[in-house]
């Protein structure tokens, strides 16, 4: 009895234990789905409820089922547990990848993969940031007009009759000052106007250019984002922050170490919450046994010494064999206490003798007591087990 009851402790704490655990991870990733005090508080409470109805619950069953024998109640119990359970596993497993995910992330962080991507990134803004003063795309629609209307300029200037000195036509501009690298009459005369033309074309081509350049720069920073946002812990071909023990299952098995990963927390969710139910219904499996051991053993002598009492009190000089057996105890396995006595009672004084099913239950409609197939069954069970009735070749119940 004592290893028996030191058995239902040791259930009973493992069962809350895991419970605990359970209870604490449904109430953390509830808290998790707001940043406002009101909100956090609120999902917390409705995850610590959950949780706690479960608990109740998985006891309940147990109690309903076996106590009771309530089994629409304890059916309806069960249905709630599901689901409840259900919730409660993914809770379990939203925590865990939670956690997880935040650990693999500050490794990912750390690894030098990621360092050196970062540093393409910051690299990739210092460019955009240099450029900026020719991000308007404006002002570069604007200067790529001035520069066609320069341009159209120059060639009208560079293509007009050029002068000597006597006022007299000598050509064209452009066949008299060539590049303008000589220092000659045409080249004092027409080459200032050129160069100025010129001038004025190259710093709008520089306000084209800048902005075209922005838009490069703009768009290898975005590639190099897009590279950083593929390296997070989704990403299966950068294992370097998953845990060691994902990527050995994963490399033993030829398969991919998040799938592994994910696999393994999903296990270990369900495990959790279906041991901690079972553990405790287990628990108040064994408790109700227990209870129903004992107070069966006590009705036991109150059962004999009453029937004892019966059969001197109407054979006080030449008793008949008594139907209970006078050296071993009454052996019943639930509550029927006042039913089994008067049973007993109308056996010896043979109100009845047929012992089968349906002549069992028409003799507890006659008496006032409502007698289903499983309490008939008990009855007649404790019959057997107190040598009152035996059950023959035929597994027909005969009186003793």
């Amino acid at each position: 009895m004592k290893n028996f009851i030191s058995l239902q402790g040791i259930i009973l704490i493992l069962g809350v234990f895991l419970f605990g655990i359970s209870i604490l991870t449904n109430v953390l990733l509830y808290s998790s789905f707001s940043d406002d005090s009101l909100y956090k508080a609120t999902y917390s409470g409705m995850g610590l409820a959950f949780d706690l109805s479960k608990l109740c619950l998985s006891l309940a069953i147990g109690i309903l089922f076996y106590a009771f024998r309530a089994y629409i109640f304890a059916a309806v119990a069960s249905i709630f547990w599901t689901v409840l359970t259900a919730v409660s596993i993914a809770s379990a497993f939203g925590f865990m990848t939670v956690v997880n995910n935040a650990m693999e992330s500050k490794a990912l962080v750390a690894s030098t993969a990621f360092k050196s991507l970062n540093a393409a990134v910051e690299s990739a803004q210092a460019r955009v940031d240099s450029l900026s003063l020719y991000a308007d795309p404006t002002s570069a629609s604007k200067s790529a007009i001035k520069i066609k209307d320069l341009t159209t300029q120059l060639d009208a200037f560079k293509n007009g009759p050029a002068k000597n000195s006597r006022g007299q036509r000598a050509g064209s501009i452009a066949s008299r000052v060539g590049d303008c690298s000589k220092n000659g009459y045409y080249q004092r005369a027409y080459c200032p106007k050129i160069k100025q033309l010129e001038q004025a074309i190259a710093e709008q081509e520089r306000v084209v250019s800048g902005h075209n350049q922005y838009l490069g720069a703009v768009a290898a920073k975005e590639a190099r984002l897009k590279e950083l946002s593929g390296m997070d812990v989704q990403n299966a071909n950068i294992t370097g922050h998953i845990h060691p023990m994902f990527i050995g299952i994963a490399s033993l098995t030829n398969a991919n170490a998040v799938h592994i990963k994910y696999i393994f927390l999903c296990v270990s969710s369900v495990l959790c919450e279906l041991l901690a139910s079972f553990l405790l219904i287990l628990y108040s499996r064994l408790g109700v046994g227990n209870s129903f051991e004992q107070s069966a053993t006590e009705y036991a002598k109150d059962a004999h010494n009453y029937a004892v009492n019966t059969v001197s009190t109407q054979y006080p000089s030449n008793p008949p064999k008594a139907h209970i057996n006078s050296d071993s105890t009454l052996h019943v396995k639930s509550n029927t206490d006042n039913v089994f006595i008067a049973l007993c009672d109308d056996i010896q004084n043979k109100v009845i003798n047929n012992l089968s099913y349906k002549a069992i239950t028409k003799w507890g409609r006659d008496k006032g007591f409502k007698l289903d197939q499983p309490k008939v069954k008990e009855l007649r069970n404790a019959l057997n087990d107190n040598k009152i009735a035996v059950y023959d070749k035929t597994k027909q119940l005969v009186l003793v």
